[in-house]
Protein backbone atom coordinates (compact mmCIF):
# COMPACT_ATOMS: atom_id res chain seq x y z
CA UNK A 1 0.00 0.00 0.00
CA UNK A 2 1.31 3.27 -0.76
CA UNK A 3 2.12 5.97 1.72
CA UNK A 4 0.17 9.55 1.58
CA UNK A 5 3.47 11.50 1.01
CA UNK A 6 5.85 8.82 -0.52
CA UNK A 7 7.91 10.63 -2.66
CA UNK A 8 7.28 13.84 -1.37
CA UNK A 9 9.72 16.28 -0.44
CA UNK A 10 7.94 18.05 2.59
CA UNK A 11 9.54 21.64 4.15
CA UNK A 12 8.21 22.18 8.08
CA UNK A 13 8.65 25.32 9.54
CA UNK A 14 9.08 25.38 13.03
CA UNK A 15 9.89 21.75 12.84
CA UNK A 16 12.17 21.33 15.63
CA UNK A 17 9.97 20.93 18.54
CA UNK A 18 6.20 20.46 19.17
CA UNK A 19 3.35 20.20 16.96
CA UNK A 20 6.24 21.48 14.18
CA UNK A 21 8.04 18.51 15.50
CA UNK A 22 5.27 15.68 15.40
CA UNK A 23 3.95 16.90 11.70
CA UNK A 24 7.72 16.27 10.93
CA UNK A 25 7.57 12.81 11.88
CA UNK A 26 4.10 12.41 10.51
CA UNK A 27 4.80 13.50 7.09
CA UNK A 28 7.79 10.73 7.25
CA UNK A 29 5.65 8.01 8.67
CA UNK A 30 3.85 8.77 5.19
CA UNK A 31 6.81 8.48 3.10
CA UNK A 32 7.81 11.87 2.68
CA UNK A 33 11.49 13.29 2.97
CA UNK A 34 11.08 15.90 5.53
CA UNK A 35 13.24 19.26 5.56
CA UNK A 36 12.98 20.79 9.16
CA UNK A 37 13.78 24.52 9.43
CA UNK A 38 13.80 26.23 12.69
CA UNK A 39 15.67 28.84 14.55
CA UNK A 40 16.98 26.42 17.83
CA UNK A 41 19.72 24.40 15.66
CA UNK A 42 20.59 22.03 18.79
CA UNK A 43 16.55 21.00 18.94
CA UNK A 44 16.36 21.00 14.75
CA UNK A 45 19.49 18.53 14.29
CA UNK A 46 17.77 16.20 16.89
CA UNK A 47 14.67 16.00 15.31
CA UNK A 48 16.11 15.07 12.20
CA UNK A 49 18.27 12.60 13.77
CA UNK A 50 15.68 11.25 15.61
CA UNK A 51 13.45 11.05 12.23
CA UNK A 52 15.75 9.77 10.35
CA UNK A 53 16.71 7.01 12.90
CA UNK A 54 13.14 5.56 13.48
CA UNK A 55 10.83 6.41 10.28
CA UNK A 56 12.78 8.10 7.65
CA UNK A 57 14.48 10.57 5.56
CA UNK A 58 14.89 13.83 7.07
CA UNK A 59 17.25 16.91 7.58
CA UNK A 60 17.98 20.31 9.19
CA UNK A 61 18.26 23.28 8.39
CA UNK A 62 18.43 26.90 10.18
CA UNK A 63 15.99 29.10 9.35
CA UNK A 64 14.13 32.39 10.85
CA UNK A 65 10.85 32.77 9.01
CA UNK A 66 10.86 36.51 10.26
CA UNK A 67 14.02 36.94 7.95
CA UNK A 68 13.58 36.58 4.17
CA UNK A 69 17.10 35.80 3.61
CA UNK A 70 16.86 32.62 5.33
CA UNK A 71 13.48 31.57 4.08
CA UNK A 72 15.50 31.84 0.50
CA UNK A 73 17.98 29.62 1.91
CA UNK A 74 15.79 27.16 3.23
CA UNK A 75 13.73 26.91 0.16
CA UNK A 76 17.22 26.59 -1.58
CA UNK A 77 18.57 24.13 0.65
CA UNK A 78 15.37 21.75 0.07
CA UNK A 79 15.39 22.19 -3.27
CA UNK A 80 19.73 21.53 -3.52
CA UNK A 81 19.45 18.56 -1.08
CA UNK A 82 16.17 16.86 -2.72
CA UNK A 83 15.46 18.16 -6.51
CA UNK A 84 12.22 20.25 -5.99
CA UNK A 85 9.75 20.66 -2.97
CA UNK A 86 6.42 19.26 -3.00
CA UNK A 87 5.02 20.57 0.19
CA UNK A 88 5.29 23.80 2.81
CA UNK A 89 3.75 22.94 6.54
CA UNK A 90 4.12 26.40 8.13
CA UNK A 91 4.19 26.11 11.71
CA UNK A 92 6.53 28.67 12.89
CA UNK A 93 5.01 30.74 15.52
CA UNK A 94 6.01 32.07 18.83
CA UNK A 95 3.71 33.56 21.83
CA UNK A 96 5.61 36.59 22.05
CA UNK A 97 4.75 38.90 25.37
CA UNK A 98 1.75 37.97 27.87
CA UNK A 99 0.01 40.55 29.78
CA UNK A 100 -2.45 43.17 29.71
CA UNK A 101 -2.52 45.29 26.58
CA UNK A 102 -1.50 48.40 27.43
CA UNK A 103 2.16 46.79 28.55
CA UNK A 104 2.16 45.06 24.89
CA UNK A 105 4.85 47.59 22.91
CA UNK A 106 4.86 47.97 19.34
CA UNK A 107 8.47 46.12 19.33
CA UNK A 108 6.83 43.06 20.76
CA UNK A 109 3.41 43.59 18.34
CA UNK A 110 5.99 43.26 15.57
CA UNK A 111 8.05 40.71 16.76
CA UNK A 112 4.89 38.66 17.08
CA UNK A 113 3.36 39.83 13.43
CA UNK A 114 6.94 39.63 11.64
CA UNK A 115 6.90 35.64 12.60
CA UNK A 116 3.58 34.59 12.49
CA UNK A 117 1.61 36.19 9.80
CA UNK A 118 4.71 37.93 7.92
CA UNK A 119 6.78 35.13 8.17
CA UNK A 120 4.08 32.28 7.13
CA UNK A 121 2.83 35.03 3.54
CA UNK A 122 7.39 35.14 2.78
CA UNK A 123 7.69 31.63 2.69
CA UNK A 124 4.38 30.98 0.67
CA UNK A 125 4.94 33.37 -2.12
CA UNK A 126 8.77 32.47 -2.23
CA UNK A 127 9.52 30.60 -5.80
CA UNK A 128 10.34 27.06 -4.77
CA UNK A 129 12.46 26.99 -8.03
CA UNK A 130 15.70 28.84 -5.87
Amino acid sequence: MQKTFQNKIVLVTGGSVGIGRSAAEAFAREGASVVIAARRENEGIAAGKRIHAAVGKASFVRADVAVEADIAAMIAYAVRTYGRLDVVFNNAGIEGKLGPIETVGAADFDAVFNVNVRGTWLVMKMPCHI
